[in-house]
């Protein structure tokens, strides 16, 4: 009797591991379906939290992206048909800003760092659209603004062969820079005549801003309309924390084969002087010269097109061949004051980003109706 009951024991005792281990089996189980779970829902709603929290592109879905083909087998003919392998919707059209300090970025993201702050107006050329984000080509490169701010537009240069036609060299100087520069250089080639490589930035007189900064976000401005418009465009700089003469920018220039140069300057003068102005070297000039026609052309359509957008008064046209990047210009070239940082309405005026974009608007006017009556000359020289 005892053998058998230690028997039934010894059995018992085994269904009974057996029992435990399946049951610690079935909640190890369960124990990770239910941290599957929770990591499932944790990541939800942290994706959810952050589309949800950007203000800059509201319309951004949080679905997954489907797979593109390679963009290598689309053309043009493709266009608002097909995506392209950044999934991308491919487009060939214009959009317009249709919102003040619009932001444009380098990647579509809204912790992408901040290529340029757009205004109400501006057209930018569309090459793609994406939950919610607007691929714009800007400078040769693709930038991202969100579908929220812009609207789709007609403009002049649209149509593709409209703008491979037009492949005018642009080249702006934003003028100034942080640090003056002292040391001496010649103020026309063969020239005993010098003076500083880059005088000091003049700075507003209630604002406190400086020309540099003033001249370097118009020049940006003016830079981004003008690409929307098929010119190509380079700027003396992108940043004032440079050391660049004024002799080195007209050179910069030519070696460029710019079609035209202007640069942007806010001077000083008495306080009650206002308004835009323009300077363009003498018929005599010996070095530019031959370009004086043109140049003076240019000066006056750009004068005119900005003060037509901003109300702006004008102030003429000076002649002068003490203006050394002038002087070393092979090309059509002005200096185009766009107002006086030591007169409190202008200096006011140009602190505003609205009266910049109006600015920037009416140079590429300004530009367009230069080349309009260069172009119509040309055909009048051929007949």
């Amino acid at each position: 009797m005892k053998k058998d009951v230690s028997v039934r024991k010894q059995n018992n005792n085994r269904k009974s591991r057996r029992l435990r281990g399946r049951y610690a089996i079935a909640a190890f189980l369960l124990v990770m379906m239910s941290a599957a779970g929770c990591s499932k829902s944790e990541k939800t709603v942290q994706d959810t939290t952050e589309t949800t929290a950007s203000s800059e592109a509201e319309s951004i879905p949080d679905t997954e992206e489907s797979q593109a083909p390679d963009s290598s087998v689309l053309t043009d003919k493709d266009a608002g048909k097909k995506v392209d392998s950044e999934g991308f919707t491919i487009l060939d059209d214009y959009v317009v800003v249709n919102g003040d300090n619009v932001n444009v970025r380098v990647k579509p993201s809204t912790e992408a760092d901040i290529y340029l702050v757009l205004q109400k107006g501006v057209d930018l050329h569309r090459t793609g659209e994406k939950e919610g984000w607007t691929r714009v080509k800007l400078n040769g490169s693709s930038f991202y603004v969100s579908s929220n701010y812009v609207e789709e537009t007609e403009i002049n240069w649209k149509q593709n062969e409209k703008r491979s036609e037009n492949s005018r060299i642009i080249f702006i100087d934003p003028s100034k820079q942080i640090t003056a520069d002292t040391e001496l250089e010649q103020i026309a080639p063969g020239s005993s005549q010098t003076k500083a490589r880059m005088s000091a930035a003049n700075i507003g007189v209630g604002t406190g801003n400086f020309e540099y900064d003033i001249t370097l976000k118009l020049a940006e401005k003016l830079k981004a309309i003008l690409e929307t418009r098929g010119y190509t465009v380079i700027l003396s700089r992108d940043t004032s924390s440079v050391s660049i003469s004024n002799r080195e920018r007209a050179l910069m220039a030519d070696a460029a084969s710019a079609d035209i140069y202007l640069k942007l300057q806010a001077g000083s003068a008495s306080a009650d002087v206002k308004g835009l102005m323009g300077f363009v070297v003498s018929a005599d000039n010996s070095n530019n010269g031959d370009d004086y026609n043109k140049s003076y052309d240019l000066c006056k359509k750009v004068i005119d097109g900005a003060a037509e957008l901003t109300g702006t008064g004008k102030r003429g046209i000076v002649e002068t061949d003490k203006l050394t990047t002038l002087n070393y210009c092979n090309m059509p070239s002005a200096v185009i004051n766009v107002g006086f940082l030591s007169n409190n309405e202008d200096d006011i005026r140009l602190s505003k980003d609205e009266y910049i974009g109006k600015l920037a608007e009416g140079i590429a006017n300004g530009i367009d109706d230069y080349y309009g009556s260069v172009n119509n000359n040309d055909t009048t020289d051929e007949q």
